[in-house]
């Protein structure tokens, strides 16, 4: 059914564009993006698409992709008998030492203390 109020014929590119890699990211958190090709893509300039990013999300772009990236891990090491590096470089994480300190410092144990808690819970 189609609405009959009036709408937004002209959306905002620099949202879009926002949108667009947001989506893209949780959808594919083993890619790397360029932030500045996708808001070149969407024609707006950087800064415009920093400060549409900052209007819908309190951590900045690489900080969003971490976070989907650990979440990511956090899913696969309580899911599956994956090796953790394995784990790690199927979200794009291709450096263990890397991975260990990052994942430390978001989750505050290490990926392996993680998985063994969590693998207690699973049975």
């Amino acid at each position: 059914m189609e609405t009959l109020l009036p709408g937004d014929e002209n959306p905002d590119p620099g949202s879009e564009a926002v949108a667009a890699l947001a989506q893209a990211m949780a959808s594919a958190p083993e890619k790397n993006y360029d932030i500045r090709e996708i808001a070149n893509d969407f024609g707006v300039s950087f800064s415009t698409f920093r400060r549409r990013w900052g209007e819908q999300f309190d951590v900045p772009p690489g900080q969003y992709l971490h976070n989907l990236r650990i979440a990511e891990c956090c899913r696969l090491m309580t899911e599956t008998d994956l090796p953790i590096v394995e784990i790690a470089q199927c979200v794009g994480i291709e450096d263990p030492a890397y991975f260990s300190r990052i994942f430390k410092q978001r989750i505050g144990m290490t990926p392996s203390a993680y998985r063994t808690i969590h693998s207690e819970m699973r049975r």
